[in-house]
């Protein structure tokens, strides 16, 4: 039976090798068996692949082009099969595999060599609430919190006499081979023995049992930036926990949390806060001491001022995060407006009403 490689692929006559290549890697991630368990998907994923293996060779292809099948000798060239189930082109199943399980290689995952564990501890991350100013004008401050932290005893080391893991080799992984409908797969997993260190402890550390780690009770200081806001996230290098058997240490992570305040608000770098004044002064306009960050200042009240106006002091609100200057102060002018008078006052206002008529 005659077979349409153009329409295996799903590409046009025309396609280039890029759209080849991408349909074919495409298809094969979808019919690969390892990752579609459905009975025809073996047949399927030969069939992609044997499109692919004659339209990815210009020779093949121009002939596929002139005489169709019949010109590929009936097809597919078993020849291109390898160990590989059936790939030619070991650096497109290298591809396509690596998406699968980290890297392949002729001579197994990861190219043959030696590949690391990764033993680096693990990052911590805390929460730390501050005060409103502190965070405006930054501060320093001291934390206590628990982490792993190297074995004092042994040094990290975890013990003495160490001796290359036989089963390894001391590379921490072993290769393991799994049979598949494709031929035999190799796969690089950890070392069961060595657990991925690629050594043996014979004589372990009695404190620590041969981890090298111990449990400690940590305290830092730490710097809080001026400007800092709520949700801040601060990086220290090197505080989290301590990797196994002297490895790196990971990350600590702070998280801020900022305060509220009894009078002031922030937004970005400007401070936000209310004044309160009695209507003569903002039917006569005049002068009152504000609260800032920074201390009182004086605002001047324009005669006219009605209820909600805003109002700005430039430069007075909060230290801009890692930046230079500050922001501003915005005021929120609201009307007092008295709840009990007396009867002279009463009078007055009576009085101030009928001249409004």
């Amino acid at each position: 039976m005659k077979k349409d490689y153009y329409e295996i692929l799903g590409v046009s006559k025309g396609a280039s090798a890029e759209e080849i290549k991408k349909a074919f890697r495409k298809l094969a991630a979808q019919y690969h068996p390892d990752k579609n368990k459905d009975s025809n998907s073996g047949e399927k994923f030969k069939e992609v692949n044997e499109a692919y293996q004659i339209l990815s060779d210009p020779q093949k292809r121009q002939q596929y082009d002139s005489f169709g099948s019949a010109g590929t000798n009936g097809g597919f060239d078993s020849s291109q099969f390898s160990n590989f189930g059936g790939f030619g082109n070991t650096e497109d199943l290298s591809d396509l595999l690596g998406s699968f399980f980290g890297g392949f290689s002729e001579s197994g995952f990861g190219g043959g060599g030696r590949r690391e564990v990764n033993n680096q501890g693990a990052d911590l991350e805390l929460l730390l609430t501050i005060d409103f100013l502190d965070a405006c004008f930054g501060k320093e401050v001291e934390i206590a919190y628990d982490r792993v932290d190297r074995c004092t005893l042994c040094g990290g080391d975890g013990g003495k006499d160490k001796t290359k893991c036989e089963t390894c080799g001391g590379t921490g992984h072993e290769r393991k081979i799994n049979r598949t409908p494709f031929g035999n797969m190799a796969m690089m997993t950890t070392c069961h023995t060595c657990s991925g260190t690629g050594f043996i402890i014979k004589d372990k550390c009695k404190k620590c049992g041969g981890n090298g780690v111990e449990n400690i009770k940590k305290n830092l200081k730490i710097k809080i930036p001026k400007g800092s806001y709520d949700g801040l996230t601060l990086k220290y290098t090197g505080e989290g926990n301590a990797g196994t058997n002297g490895n790196a240490f990971g990350d600590l992570f702070i998280q801020i949390r900022v305060a509220s305040h009894p009078i002031f608000k922030r937004q970005g770098d400007d401070v936000i806060s209310t004044v309160n004044i009695p209507v003569p002064l903002a039917v006569l306009g005049g002068s009152l001491n504000v609260q800032t960050i920074h201390g009182e200042h004086v605002l001047k009240i324009p005669a006219g001022t009605t209820h909600g106006t805003v109002m700005k002091i430039s430069s007075v609100g909060s230290p801009k995060f890692r930046g230079n200057g500050n922001g501003d102060h915005i005021i929120n002018i609201m009307l007092k407006v008295p709840n009990k008078i007396s009867k002279e006052e009463k009078k007055l206002w009576e009085e101030l009403a009928k001249l409004e008529k």
